[in-house]
């Protein structure tokens, strides 16, 4: 992915970021943007599911929508306006912090750390270089 820069907002990051994952998102998988409760510090999320067809016993298909990941994005402690972090659930997330240690960028931003952290369920908190 193309290195997104400072001028863009946060909005405007994550729907390149929403757009970068569609774009690459495997067979059977579906991107969608969440709503996020205002008055929340979460600035926008995005979900990775997986579709699984079934066929009930009329012989007609249903479709359901596996969380694969989830992405939320916060804004910047230093720079309110810019994208700061963003927490992504599912998935095995110790494993996946190796991975972002190791590659030291998401989504065009420079990590600054990357750290597993347990609340309700465990997730990958990743937060960028100002």
């Amino acid at each position: 992915m193309k290195s997104m820069t400072a001028n863009l907002t946060i909005e405007q990051e994550i729907s390149n970021i929403f757009q970068y994952l569609t774009l690459y998102a495997g067979e059977n998988m579906l991107v969608e943007r969440e709503n996020v409760k205002k008055g929340m510090s979460c600035k926008g999320a995005i979900a990775i599911k997986h579709r699984v067809i079934k066929q009930n016993a009329d012989g007609e298909q249903t479709v359901d929508k596996v969380l694969v990941s989830r992405y939320a994005f916060y804004p910047s402690t230093y720079y309110p306006s810019r994208l700061g972090s963003v927490a992504i659930y599912g998935g095995n997330p110790v494993a996946l912090c190796g991975q972002m240690r190791r590659s030291c960028t998401l989504f065009g931003h420079s990590i600054m750390s990357a750290r597993v952290e347990y609340g309700r369920r465990p997730f990958l908190d990743v937060r960028f270089i100002p």
